[in-house]
């Protein structure tokens, strides 16, 4: 996909600032929720304030019907039957969950939340009903009543966050997702008042009034658009198939292990700490309605503590103490209240319903604000991949399996095994658990980060939270890893997050070239000066990247100063600082210096010293101000191998900043001849981009050109890619030169591979027909040459050793027809799949026959039409008297006696075939060695016909033989 446009600087400017027709009380907003630290960008307000209200509205409807819930429920059947209800909800959950999926799936989200509200609401009114029977009715009441609310409060949340996560897009959410749950625990403060308001008249009065905050609810559901594209995963309800992903993604990592056993006892020490306070509530009141002002005004101070919490707390205490301290703070908090309680319940019963305040509310207070803060941060380690299936299985699966857990563990107190007052001791051990766990956890979190930021992972970089003490100590112990990536990617996170000072000055002394250039890049930015020494020692580094960066950072640093300080190194011993110099002056406004610099840089290039022009030539890659070409010219021609390798590094940067100069281009064209120089000559090449391709197709068809030259050209063009080069290849299928026509085939598959082009099937079938006649053609020669005996292993000649009898000329044959063989499968890859018609290629040559079998009967069901047909007729297991029928028959091409095919290979060599000199070199040794004394005229006339040096070479020999004794 290819990336949006950046606009211009004025239409960015002009994005961030106020229209001057905007409303002004949207700026008044804006600027208020500022000072909260929510950033409200224009056009955001009405769908913000549109979730935050409906948030509120929902959690003041579960909070005011939670007060009633409790207190109806523990005013009919007592708190110490609750584990039965606890189990209800764990049992009821999930087939509910399947139930709820299927309507979602049916219709959208929106519609599905306006529904609920409106059912919900609906119901309410149908429950203020029930609750006025009275009598023994209101036993069962108060349990159908619990379950509904349970299960729908949990639903109706999860609605509007779904809803949330698909009209803002992620950094929307990322952005404004806090102020939205700032919403909900308002909401939850005014539910809690309410309930407590509402007992005073009648306790059922707060389900009419729950009711039409749903209904207001519904209405604002109605009014949200559907989804915007791109917008943040939005939280759908899972598949049964999902949940089991989760489950095996869960079980495969330790580090998910902890985090689902941490939920599940704090989940479990919750529904404890639930328990014992409803108890504490129904021993201390006498009436329904005033256990509902209790309860009303428990969730009010809790929702109350949970927003000063969150604002004026969380943040801070994760920034600059940890998630081992935030995680740790609500386990510690629930030990000293489960003791205080357990005090005050055996020892001091005054005290009890105070201790059982205390409990609670610290409970909850911390569990939804640091405490939630500090679990989803547990995630971010987490795999992009593993985290959504992880993190679905643990908030769904293992919070209704440990409320499922609470419930058993309860019965005991339920069935009068145990009191309520000795329920605290379990909450201890729990904690006591939990605590370890946390230690666990957080060894964990550290040890994932560190592996993350070895591999470089930009999913955690993307989540990365700095304010965390924890995770920033990980990127500080970074900066001292042995492994360079680690190091690279802790000071890129640190500078990006604005904590470059934190980076040390003595990095600059890292025995890499990249880390030191990063570092240096760090130190400007965050104008450290009292770096400049460690910097001004970087001018005479080995590495010119680092020089550079050094001279720009010196340029920044002191810039009132650095023209002279370069102006005085001109001279230096050192040919780097020379160069460093030379490479800032160059760049510089003053025409004085600039010239000064540029003789110093004329001097360098033509130095009797190759360290000395080296540098040279890497300061000229630096340059950016334009330099004639004769400068890197001289130098690409270089003696020194490694000058020559600078300089063409020096034209690769040259053309990556834009200055494409043709010069240069049939210079790094023959320098593809060269081992030491051909990849960073092909690298140079294909900086150029589509422009060189016609320069290259050039050299590829010119006849004089060096034949390695030729040869390493398809790849170049390859790489470069795009239409132009897949043209230019095609074009190429029908080199005479076998070599290079291999090497058009495997730059064709490189272009399908790397970027899904391929020729047009009719070119690629005809050239596979020339193949396949090549390769019987070979077989033919050679069939001629060693009869019937040919140890034939599929469509391949293998002989059983390396001197196993064969001639020198017969293995050349032999080698052609492999080379035909490997040429006709590079282009059944360019129009089949490359993965299936390679493995068919390494069966067909595999010395198993049942593997051959195996590939033989593949190609026979992938190939059809005539290329079928032609291409079988060369590989397919037949007698040899089969196979030359079929090269007669498809091919014209008959057989001829030894003497013929001698007398072929000897005379007869296509001007374009590179490696036919070597074919009719060794048929003249042929002749001698087996002593042909009928064929010996060859020789003569090759040693006066022939001017190949290989051939003169041979035939001189050959002769000299054939002139000693008992030559003839």
């Amino acid at each position: 996909m290819l990336a949006a446009a950046r606009p211009p600087r004025a239409v960015i400017v002009a994005m961030r600032l106020p229209h001057p027709d905007a409303p002004r009380h949207a700026a008044g907003s804006r600027t208020l929720l500022g000072l909260f630290g929510f950033h409200l960008a224009p056009g955001e307000g009405r769908l913000l304030w549109t979730l935050f209200w409906l948030h509120f509205l929902l959690l003041a409807f579960q909070y005011a019907s939670k007060s009633v819930r409790q207190a109806s429920y523990v005013d009919a059947l007592g708190a110490e039957r609750l584990p039965f209800v606890y189990l209800l909800i764990a049992l009821a959950s999930y087939p509910v969950l399947m139930l709820y999926s299927r309507v979602v799936d049916r219709w959208s989200v929106r519609r599905v939340m306006a529904g609920s509200c409106f059912v919900v609401a609906a119901s309410m009114a149908g429950f203020w009903w029930l609750f006025g029977l009275g009598g023994d009715a209101r036993r069962w009441v108060s349990v159908a009543f619990y379950l509904w609310i349970a299960i729908a409060g949990i639903f109706l949340v999860s609605q509007l966050w779904s809803v949330a996560g698909r009209r803002l897009d992620p950094r929307q959410a990322r952005r404004l997702f806090g102020f939205v749950g700032a919403g909900g625990l308002l909401g939850g403060m005014a539910g809690g008042l309410l309930a407590t308001l509402a007992s005073r008249v009648e306790t059922r009065s707060a389900l009419a009034a729950a009711g039409a905050l749903l209904l207001v609810a519904g209405l604002l559901a109605t009014v949200l658009g559907p989804a915007t594209e791109g917008s943040a995963a939005p939280r759908r309800t899972p598949r049964p198939g999902e949940l089991r992903d989760g489950l095996r993604t869960v079980r495969g990592s330790r580090y998910l292990r902890l985090i689902a056993v941490l939920v599940l006892l704090s989940t479990v020490v919750a529904q404890v700490v639930d328990m014992q306070f409803s108890w504490a509530i129904e021993s201390r009141t006498a009436s329904l309605d005033e256990r509902t002002a209790v309860f009303g005004t428990l969730y009010g101070v809790m929702g109350l503590m949970a927003l000063v919490f969150q604002l004026l707390f969380t943040t801070r205490i994760l920034r600059r103490l940890g998630i081992g301290f935030a995680l740790r703070m609500l386990p510690l908090s629930n030990a000293a209240g489960s003791a205080f309680f357990a005090v005050a319940a055996h020892l001091a019963p005054g005290l009890l319903l105070p201790a059982a305040w205390l409990l609670k509310i610290t409970e909850n207070g911390l569990r939804y604000s640091i405490d939630q803060a500090s679990r989803e941060l547990l995630f971010l380690p987490v795999a992009a991949a593993q985290r959504p299936r992880a993190k679905v299985f643990i908030d769904l699966c293992v919070q209704r399996a440990a409320k499922g857990a609470a419930a058993l563990l309860l019965l005991s107190v339920t069935f009068g095994w145990l009191e309520v007052r000795q329920t605290a001791w379990i909450s201890l051990a729990l904690v006591v658990l939990w605590l370890a766990v946390v230690g666990a956890a957080r060894r964990r979190y550290v040890a994932a980060y560190r592996e993350s930021l070895r591999q470089g992972e930009p999913e955690v970089e993307s989540g990365l939270d700095l304010e965390d003490a924890a995770t920033l100590e990980i990127l500080i112990e970074g900066l001292g890893s042995a492994q360079r990536r680690e190091v690279l990617h802790s000071l890129t996170l640190l500078a990006s997050h604005g904590r470059g000072r934190l980076v040390p000055p003595l990095m600059l002394r890292h025995p890499d070239a990249a880390v030191r250039v990063k570092v240096l890049e760090i130190l400007q930015e965050a104008g450290r000066k009292e770096a400049v020494p460690l910097v001004e020692e970087l001018l005479a580094d080995g590495d010119p990247a680092v020089r550079a960066a050094a001279a720009r950072a010196l340029a920044r640093l002191t810039p009132s100063t650095v023209q002279a300080q370069m102006a005085a190194r001109l001279h230096d011993a050192s040919a780097r600082v020379r160069a460093a110099a030379v490479g800032y002056l160059m760049d510089c406004r003053n025409p004085a210096l600039c010239t000064r610099a540029r003789t110093v840089l004329a001097e360098m290039r033509t130095d009797g010293d190759p360290a000395v022009r080296r540098a040279a030539a890497r300061a000229l890659g630096e340059i950016e101000a334009q330099i004639e070409p004769g400068y890197l010219v001289q130098l690409l021609y270089d003696g020194d191998g490694s000058v020559v390798l600078a300089a063409i590094d020096a034209v690769r940067q040259q053309v990556a900043r834009g200055v494409r100069r043709a010069h240069y281009i049939p210079i790094l064209v023959s320098h593809l001849r060269n081992r030491r120089f051909k990849h960073e000559a092909r690298d140079a090449l294909v900086a150029y981009g589509e422009m060189v391709i016609p320069a290259l197709q050039h050299f590829m068809r010119d006849r004089q050109e060096q034949i390695w030259v030729r040869r390493a050209l398809p790849k170049t063009i390859a790489t470069i890619g795009g239409r132009a080069a897949l043209s230019v290849l095609v074009a190429e299928l029908a080199a005479p030169d076998p070599f290079l026509r291999r090497k058009v085939i495997e730059a064709l598959g490189q272009l399908r591979a790397s970027a899904g082009l391929k020729p047009e099937a009719a070119l690629v079938e005809g050239q596979l027909a020339a193949e396949c006649a090549g390769y019987l053609r070979a077989l033919l020669d050679l069939s001629a040459l060693a009869g019937d005996a040919l140890p034939m292993r599929g469509p391949l000649v293998s002989w059983p050793h390396e001197n196993g009898g064969a001639h020198l000329l017969e293995r050349l044959l032999a080698g052609r027809m492999r080379d035909h063989l490997r040429n006709v499968f590079g282009l059944l890859a360019l129009l089949h799949p490359p993965r299936d018609v390679r493995a068919a290629w390494r069966g067909l040559c595999s010395a198993e026959p049942r593997l051959r079998a195996h590939a033989l009967e593949y190609l026979d069901n992938l190939l059809a039409g005539d290329h079928r047909r032609l291409i079988f007729a060369a590989i397919d297991e037949l007698p040899m008297d089969e196979r030359l029928r079929r090269a007669g028959r498809y091919f014209a091409v008959a057989p001829a006696s030894r003497g013929d095919t001698l007398r072929r290979l000897a005379t007869r060599r296509p001007a374009d075939d590179a490696d036919a000199v070597w074919i009719t070199a060794a048929a003249l040794c042929y002749v001698h060695d087996r002593r042909l004394r009928e064929l010996y005229p060859l020789i003569h006339e090759a040693a006066a016909a022939d001017p190949a040096s290989l051939v003169q070479e041979t035939t001189a020999y050959l002769l000299a033989r054939l002139a000693g004794p008992g030559g003839g």
